[in-house]
Formats: C-alpha cells, structure tokens, sequence
C-alpha cells in the first residue's frame, strides 16, 4: 500500500466517525444515543425505547434507530436476563433473514450424503512386479519394445547372449551323459540352472541341441500390462537389472486424501462410493483398508486407501476420482444432522443457534455442539442437540454479533457467565439404576485419584468394580425415553471400563480414562442422580493440547491426565448442583 493510499484511507476513516458521532446525537439527528450511565434516569422517567439489533440505542420515546433505521421498541418486551438467550423483533428476524431446519436423525438424513472426498487411482504394488535379469549378458532381442503391452506369464520377453553361462551349458552336457553313473552330479547341475531361473523347456533344448544355446531366453513371471520399459536391445544387463515392471490393472488403488479434521467419522471397512470425470454417472464402490498413519505436514491431510476391481479395464491409473463415504452404521444410530451452514466455527468450539419453542417473541439460544463428520453441506453432531429441535441454518452470524452487543454468550464473548444447571432440568431414573449409578461412580472417583497418584495397578482393580455396577445398569431402565438418552453413552463407558481392566500401561490407562469421564458428565448434565454438587474440570494440554474433562468432588485442580507432572493444570470449566 501506498503511502497516498494510506492517508486517504485515514481521512476517509476520520470522516466517517465524524459523521456517525453527528448522526448519533450530536449534530442534530432523531434520535439522542444514551451511554449506561443514563438508563437509570431514562428509566426513571418512563419507558426506555431501544433497538433489538443495536441495543446500545437509548431513548426515552418512540423512534427509529440512526444506525438501521428500525423501528425501535420498549426495552422491556424484549430484554431477557438468560446468558443464553437472545430476543429478536418479528422485524429484526426479517431483516437478518433468519432462516431455520429441525434437527434430524442421521439415519434420516438425505440419502447419498456423507464426508465429500476426492483422490486419484493407482496401481496396486501388491499385484505388480518388476521383471530383472538372472544371470549377465547382452540384451541381443527385446520382443516388448513399448509400454502398454499386455502380457502373460510365460511369454518370451527377450534373449541374452550370456559367454559366462556357456560353460554351464557345457557342464550340464556333461552330466547329462554320465547321470546313470553320477545322477548327483547331474541334480547339482541342474540346481544351479534353476538359480539363474533358466526353466525346464530352455534345459530340454539345450540337451536335445547336444550342445551350449548362444542366446539365452528370458520370460514374463506375471501376467498384466507393461507400465515401465527400462532397458533397450543392445544393452549389457547384470544379474537383477531391472528389465520391465508388468502391473495387474484388473486391482487398483483408491487413494483419497482426507483432512486431518475429517478422520474421526472414518474407519477401517467404511464403503466408499467414487466416480471420475470420464463416468461421472457410474459410481463404483469399494471398501477402506488402510488409513495412514502421518499426517501430511504441509497439507494436513491423511492418505485413505481402498482396493478396486477394475475387470473390464476401463478405469485407469491416474484417473482423478470424487467419492463419498457413508457413516457408518453404528455411529448414525448416536447422531443427529444438521445443514453445515447452521455451524459457527471458532477455534475449538462448534457453535449453533436453537430455536427456544413457545417463546412469545423470536428467541434464540446459544449452543455449542460436538461435531463428528462434516462436508460442505451436512454435518453430523453427537451431542448438544436433540432431534425435533430448530437451528438456525441462515442469519446465525447476524444472531451471533447482536448476542455479543447484547452481553450474551457468543463466538467472541465465551466469559459470560452461565447459571447452574439444577435437577429440576434433569430426566429422573429408577432406584435401583440410581444405586448402580452411584455405586460405580464411587468407583469412578477412586480410580480417578489413582491416576492422579499415577498408579496403574490400582487403576485395573477399581475399574473391575466399576464394570460390574456399569453392567447392571440396563436391567433397571425401564422408560424408553431414558434409555435413548442414557444408553449410547453406557456403550462408551462399558467399553472404556473393560479396557482399564486390561490394560496396565499408565498412558493409555489415561487416553481411556478421557472416554469413561465423557459418559459420566453427559449423564450427570441430563439425570436427576441425587448427588453433591460436582465439579467438571478441564485440562488444556492434555493429548497434545487437544484438552480433555473430568469430575471432581472439589474444585481444587488434581489432573488425572500428568498427575505429579503437572498435578494443579486446569480449571473448573462447570459446577452441576445436584
């Protein structure tokens, strides 16, 4: 930028100050902008009138807003006290052009869709090979003079005028007249023909010839397509030049690269639907077998692989290829679908903006979620929505920044402070599931203190308790609405659970831990479990800064994830009185 550019940009600035400040009450305009310290006297007076976009307008009668010219309204038809909530105008709603889509299982969730991926094909090493010279020589013939050639195993490559095999010819000869008398020597001579992989039919020749062959031939192991020529006629070879690489092209490779971002949603046996540019209308289908296990440095993505059948060779190697892949089965059955324009991203956080139902006016809540699989129209979330609810699919930015100037929670402004969640919120459970409950999350806590001490046999002991109170859970849940909210998250923690008995390694002891505390806080947020307040804290470097939860009875920090390492890393990040 120049620096003529720069002082008009700043003139430009100042101007435009100027004429907001004027604009806003000082130079003669409609309305008079009030700063906090006069909304007492205004409310003093009578009713304060403000505007549900920019709420720092403050006047004491009926008007229009100088900065979107809205209508603006009483403060108090509007104004609501929840951190979480916003309250919009029928006419703010127009205006920002809110629209909204109910949430969605994933299993409904429109056919066809699932984690957009694109790649290229290759050929299958697996199913190819290189072709080398076996014993030393002059390439004299080469019948595969160009790429392209399709082969079979057994076909004549070429021919080798090879001097230094000529005395081996001669010795075969030679033991080939005494084998009555000698047949040692005469399978010593033939073990040696065999090394330099000189088969049977060029032996016959050679002895029904009675005498050495001047050109040795050299056949195809494989069958498939030559896709490499490295030599030419003339050329001198040693034992193990290459000659020529033959490729199977009936098995490719489907290789896709996958952001990094993208990996949670894919596993191995995951079925992948693909086209190319030259079929785009016929898909073909395969299933993952391999998913690496580095992360491109640069591009941050992951090479997923999955093998082909390419029968009638109509696709090719190099070919550009879009698939898709469906998720899978069982994680749909734990996960709802959103558009993904509903989604604000910021960091680590996953933003949405929920419809509050039978509000008198438009009201709109803040809610972060927990995203699983993403393309560029669908994404699938696995907590923090329920099924039937509405989110904000377009206007959740204008939302999001009329939140921020109202002092709600938003993208920008996470240090609001959220009221506690009381039992009355909560779904209540059977007796018996409650004793069970807290039997094992007794046991939970224990085994937390352990990891905390760092001591990985006691680990294995308490999660063996836990387990079995964990097990007998299901049998005392009666009411099918606890059990779809409850069960998806008994699945993780019995998993988790069965794993710490198994395993003694103290790190991963910790990673398995991280799963166990996730069920246990998802069920103390939604069940009424007649406990004493708990503590949900959070370590941010725990696996690579990726942070991870767990509960606490105290909000003193004791970190299960380094213990003495860094025992007092973390913060209470939520207290559930119960």
């Amino acid at each position: 930028m120049t620096k003529k550019e720069i002082i008009i940009g700043v003139a430009a600035l100042l101007i435009g100050l100027a004429l907001g400040y004027w604009a806003l009450g000082n130079g003669g305009g409609t309305a008079h902008l009030h700063t906090d310290q006069d909304d007492h006297s205004l409310a003093e007076n009578g009713e304060v009138w403000t505007c549900s976009m920019h709420p720092q307008i403050r006047q004491d009668e009926p008007g229009i807003c100088p900065i979107c010219e809205m209508d603006l309204i009483p403060m108090e038809s509007f104004s609501s006290d929840h951190p979480l909530q916003l309250t919009m105008t029928e006419t703010a709603v127009k205006l920002a052009q809110v629209a909204t889509t109910k949430v969605k299982p994933a299993s409904e969730g429109e056919e066809g869709e699932g984690i957009r991926i694109s790649g290229h094909l290759r050929e299958d090493p697996d199913h190819s090979g290189t072709t080398v010279a076996q014993f030393p020589g002059t390439l004299q013939k080469l019948n595969v003079r160009s790429i392209g050639v399709r082969i079979s195993a057994g076909d004549l490559i070429g021919s080798i005028y090879a001097p230094e095999l000529r005395s081996l010819q001669l010795e075969l000869l030679h033991a080939h007249e005494r084998r009555q008398d000698n047949p040692r020597l005469y399978e010593a001579t033939r073990n040696k023909m065999r090394f330099y992989e000189i088969d049977s039919s060029t032996v016959r020749r050679i002895l029904d010839r009675g005498q050495p062959l001047d050109l040795l031939p050299v056949f195809a192991h494989q069958s498939g397509t030559v896709t490499e020529l490295r030599v030419s006629e003339g050329d001198y070879v040693n034992r193990g030049t290459p000659l020529l690489r033959i490729a199977d092209l009936s098995r490719l490779w489907a290789e896709f690269e996958v952001h990094e971002s993208m990996l949670k949603g894919i596993g191995i046996g995951d079925e992948v639907v693909f086209s190319t540019s030259s079929r785009p209308g016929l898909n073909e289908s395969a299933r993952i077998y391999y998913i690496d296990p580095f992360v491109h440095p640069e591009k941050r993505t992951v090479i997923v692989r999955a093998r082909v059948r390419n029968f009638n060779q109509q696709l090719k190697p190099q070919m550009l290829i879009r698939g898709r892949l469906a998720p899978t089965t069982a994680s749909k059955d734990n996960l709802v679908v959103i558009p993904s324009s509903a989604v604000l991203w910021t960091g680590k956080r996953s933003v949405v903006y929920v419809v509050v139902p039978d509000a008198p006016v438009p009201t709109f809540e803040y809610r972060e979620v927990d995203t699983e699989e993403i393309n560029s129209r669908f994404t699938l979330v696995s907590s923090g929505l329920q099924i039937g609810e509405e989110v904000v699919t377009q206007g959740a930015f204008t939302i999001d920044a009329a939140a921020q100037l109202n002092n709600r929670k938003s993208m920008m402004n996470e240090m609001i402070e959220v009221p506690e969640s009381r039992v009355s919120d909560r779904m209540e459970v059977h007796p018996d599931h409650l004793g069970h409950f807290q039997s094992a999350f007794g046991y939970y806590l224990q085994l937390k203190d352990e990891l905390v001490l760092s001591n990985p046999d006691a680990v294995e002991s308490f999660a063996r308790s836990l387990l079995g109170e964990l097990q007998a859970i299901p049998d005392h849940i009666h009411r099918e609405e606890v059990s779809e909210l409850w069960m998806p998250r008994q699945e993780i923690a019995l998993e988790a659970a069965e794993s710490l008995t198994r395993e003694t390694d103290l790190e991963k002891q910790r990673a398995v831990f991280e799963d166990l505390s996730n069920a246990f806080i998802f069920w103390l947020r939604h069940f009424e479990l007649n406990r004493e307040g708990v503590y949900i804290q959070n370590c941010p470097m725990a696996f690579d800064n990726r942070g991870a939860d767990w509960i606490s009875t105290e909000s003193e920090i004791k970190n299960p994830y380094f213990g003495d390492r860094m025992l007092r890393c973390g913060s209470v990040v939520e207290h559930i009185e119960l």
